[in-house]
Formats: C-alpha cells, structure tokens, sequence
C-alpha cells in the first residue's frame, strides 16, 4: 500500500482489531485458504488480553487478570489449533477459594468441586462451603432446578436482571453477597443489580451443568501476550495472511449496505471483498458513518453500548501470602477475585 493508492486483492478478508476475536478469525479464515488481511492500530497484538514488562521488577504483568474454564470450548480450541495448549495449566477438579472476615478475623472456606459427574459435583462443592448455612444450600438447589427447567430457554430471562432473578428463586442475601454475586461479577464483568439474567443462566447452563470438565479453572503459564499472539501472527502468516499493525482505521466508506472502502488514518485506502469487525463498540461506533448507524436496525443499537470498568491491582510481597492459585473475597466494595 502506497500513498493514497487503494489496495485490491481478490476475496481478501478484512479484519479489524489484532485482539483474541479478530486474531481467532484470521486463524479460522486463513485455514480454510482465504486471503486474510489483519489491521491492528496498536503496535502490538492482544487487544485487551496482553501483557507487559514492568519497569521496575521486569516482571511480565496482564493488563488484566484473564481466568478461563474448561467450557470455553471455542478458546480452547483456538489455543490448541496455533499450538498454545502447553501454555495452560487446568486444575485436576474445580476449586475456588473464599476469604471472608467473622468477628475481626478471616475465615477461609473452600469450593472444591470432586470427582462426581456434572452437576452433582457442583451441589457436593456448594454443600461444603462454610460459609453459607445449611438453609442457603438447600436453597441453592432451586437454581439449578429453574436451568433444568429452562431447558436452554434463556431468551425468556433477558428482561430481567440476576439480582431479579436470583431473588425470585428464594435466594437470600447472605448466598447472593458470598456465592452468587462473586461468579456473576467473575463471569459477566458487571454488577448483578445491572446484568443479564439471560446472560448468566448460560454461563451455569454451560459451565456446571454438562460436565465436569466444562466447570474446571484454567489458567495461562505465561503472559496473555506469550499465550496467543505470537503463535497466532506465525500461523496466520505461514498460510498466507496477513497482520499489519499501526494500521489506524479512520473510516469506512459503504456503497449501499456493503463495505467498499477502507481508509487508514496513514491515507492509505484498502477496497475489501469482505469485512469483519473485531473492536470495541466505541472503536467500531468512530469510524462508521453516522448516517450509516441511523439507518440501519442493528448498528443504531452501537448508540445505545455503555462500559463496565476493571480495575486490576497488582501486590509484590516479600514472602508468600497465599497457598492456593485462585481465591475469592467479599470484603472489597465490588468484591473482586483474587489470584
């Protein structure tokens, strides 16, 4: 690509955003033979999964802690298909750890999860929990028993929140803050008072009702950076695609209801026979025309997206303070996960 000259190239793919969903379709595309051309406007791949060097320990540190679980079955492959698999560490059972503080002191209860078929290890793993009397785990029993009911009809919660839902199931406010609200924020990224019920009836449908396999942790051995990219960029290019980065899109330009110009921040324009969009709502709502988002039934939605912040805060300690991998506390305002 040359000053303002417009690249063609026949059924090439455009992809835009270097991170997990655009650097996973660029691997799924170019194996099935299809030109692929990646841009990213970093000058480094990863998206929001990446890491970095610290400056002053040289430590390499994740922009933000990435846990995952056997039912990621599309991750999992993905990591498997570019030759990342040795990169991650799955526990033997499911095993969460919670820290609570009783009278001044902290208390520490395990949610360990054995060697039962799904989902009869998950009502073991809940009846051991100290932390949650015998009345909350018998009670807790009524969600499993609304899933089964739902029978994969999640659709019919999406009006309603799983603060709502929870409570609707006889939920007290004892499980809801030391059980519930702790793997809605693990798993949805956003407070139970403003989540999906839809969204986390899925997420126990998926991860603890199939298998036990699907509800176990995994953990990368190694930055999220050293995880996927590297590997992803080799494979991608090994079969003819390609990944381009400072590539800042400024703008798409349409021809009706498709894609016929991309022009880069650079000047440089690129003509796509096809495009996939994998960024932000933000990123994606910048550089699409506004009359383009107006007019049409699902983009004018973009306007509508709002962000639900993380905040990571990484500790250095002089000696260990934790014997386990994973560990939950309720005592922050927001009653983060710990690893």
């Amino acid at each position: 690509m040359n000053g303002h000259s417009a690249e063609k190239a026949k059924n090439k793919v455009v992809i835009i955003g270097g991170g997990f969903a655009g650097l996973a379709a660029a691997v799924e595309l170019t194996e099935r033979g299809l030109p692929v051309l990646l841009l990213e406007r970093r000058s480094f791949l990863g998206g929001r999964a990446y890491s970095f060097t610290d400056k002053t320990t040289g430590d390499v540190i994740d922009n933000g802690q990435h846990l995952m679980m056997g039912c990621y079955h599309h991750t999992l492959n993905f990591l498997r298909k570019i030759g990342s698999a040795d990169k991650l560490r799955f526990q033997s059972d499911s095993q969460v750890d919670f820290l609570e503080i009783a009278g001044g002191l902290p208390r520490q209860s395990s949610f360990k999860c054995p060697s039962l078929p799904a989902p009869l290890h998950l009502v073991a793993g809940l009846m051991r929990l100290q932390t949650l009397s015998w009345t909350d785990k018998f009670k807790a029993l009524n969600v499993g028993l609304a899933l089964r009911r739902l029978n994969g009809n999640w659709a019919s919660l999406a009006d309603i929140t799983v603060r709502e839902w929870l409570t609707g199931l006889g939920q007290s406010e004892n499980i809801q803050h030391k059980f519930w609200d702790l793997m809605a924020l693990a798993t949805l990224n956003e407070l139970p008072e403003i989540a999906s019920a839809d969204m986390f009836a899925r997420v126990l449908e998926q991860g603890f009702m199939h298998s036990r396999e699907d509800s176990t942790m995994v953990i990368s051995k190694v930055g999220l950076s050293d995880l996927y990219t590297t590997n992803a960029r080799n494979f991608i290019e090994s079969r003819g695609g390609r990944v381009s980065l400072n590539a800042d899109v400024a703008g798409l330009e349409f021809a009706g209801k498709r894609v016929s110009r991309i022009v880069l921040r650079s000047g440089e324009e690129i003509i796509p026979d096809a495009l996939i969009s994998a960024v932000p709502y933000f990123a994606l709502r910048r550089i699409l025309p506004a009359e383009v988002v107006e007019s049409s039934d699902s983009l004018r939605h973009l306007n509508q997206f709002n962000s639900a912040p993380i905040v990571s805060i990484n500790l250095w300690y002089q000696n260990p303070v934790m014997d386990s991998g994973i560990r939950r506390t309720d005592r922050f305002p927001y009653r983060v996960g710990l690893q």
